[in-house]
């Protein structure tokens, strides 16, 4: 399949600019586009509502990584500004970036933040993104707290605090980017689950590099990057249990998506432990433990939008897609929700 399959056209006016507690006044007042994949059915809904489209013994699944800044502003000893974006943590100094400009990164470049901490460029043109090795001379999260700012889209209005990024239970520092369908989550829509039986469970995975653009044309040309997932003992029982009542599991974003589906065995059990996923879901993909997913609208040609094709048939797929576009249902990040049962 042709990654042009799964182009849109979005208008400003789809595009949602403002957190959800900004715009809204809470995270989980958005909207909430419900897909029925066996009838092929769509129903306008509300994130609030969610509880009601699920039953006492299911597992819904969310990925607990915490975001750190990932955008370091500096400058070199010429004054020329550069931007490094980074995608993943080598080690405590080290890290893979995406350089802004690119013609003044070379090896051995060094760079100051405004506040004084000084990174050393190791290497350049890494794999096909062209990223750089970037080597701090000090404890790199530290940098990223005093200096750094939140990955965010170019349509923003601005850059928001970084508590607005992250799902409200966050708590695994280690990632630059967080498990945004997480965000319309609040402690109040998480204890109404609960209330009604349905349990809230944990995984983590350190999300690397999903706002790099998709370089091919061939969906099936694409290789994921390599991600750090660890499945908690008391999450791997529930959801061994629900999967003897056969209650359902459902994913919260991509991200546990992933963590869960990298574990799962053939038999659709989901062990607790860690790992490395390279897992790429595409169409034609198994899923041997998640039969449901709750997530974002996500861009065009993305390898998001990958992943929701290969849980949902494409053609079901866009025309959600078109059917949210025509009701004003908000996209991206900080927009509303969909989701497929």
């Amino acid at each position: 399949m042709l990654l042009d399959r799964l182009k849109y056209d979005l208008s400003p006016e789809n595009i949602a600019c403002e957190p959800r507690e900004v715009r809204l006044g809470s995270r989980d007042r958005g909207r909430m586009l419900v897909v029925r994949r066996s009838e092929g059915l769509l129903e306008d809904s509300q994130v609030l509502a969610l509880p009601e489209f699920l039953k006492a013994g299911d597992v819904l699944i969310i990925n607990d990584s915490k975001r750190l800044p990932g955008v370091l502003k500096t400058h070199t000893r010429e004054g020329a500004q550069i931007e490094f974006r980074l995608t993943e943590f080598s080690s405590d100094q080290t890290c893979l970036a995406r350089p802004y400009p690119t013609h003044f990164v070379t090896p051995n470049l060094r760079v100051t933040t405004d506040t004084g901490s000084v990174l050393t460029v190791i290497e350049t043109n890494v794999g096909p993104h062209k990223l750089c090795v970037l080597k701090s001379n000090d404890d790199l999260v530290e940098v990223l707290k005093v200096d750094g700012l939140p990955i965010t889209s170019f349509f923003y209005k601005s850059y928001w605090n970084i508590d607005h990024y992250n799902p409200i239970y966050a708590s695994e520092e280690g990632s630059v980017e967080s498990p945004m369908a997480g965000l319309h989550f609040t402690e109040k829509l998480i204890a109404e689950l609960r209330t009604k039986g349905i349990h809230v469970c944990p995984v983590t995975l350190h999300v690397v590099g999903s706002w790099l653009p998709f370089l091919e044309d061939a969906v099936d040309s694409h290789i994921a990057q390599a991600e750090w997932y660890h499945i908690p003992q008391e999450t791997a029982e529930r959801l061994a249990e629900a999967r003897a009542a056969g209650a359902r599991i459902v994913a919260v974003g991509s991200t546990s998506m992933r963590a869960i589906e990298s574990a799962a065995l053939v038999s659709g059990v989901v062990p607790a432990g860690s790992g490395v996923s390279t897992l790429y879901l595409k169409p034609g993909a198994e899923f041997r433990a998640v039969c449901g997913y709750f997530t974002n609208f996500h861009p065009a040609r993305s390898s998001l939008m990958v992943l929701d094709a290969a849980f949902t048939p494409v053609d079901l797929l866009m025309r959600a897609y078109h059917h949210a576009q025509r009701r004003g249902y908000l996209f991206q990040e900080f927009g509303d929700a969909i989701l497929y049962l």
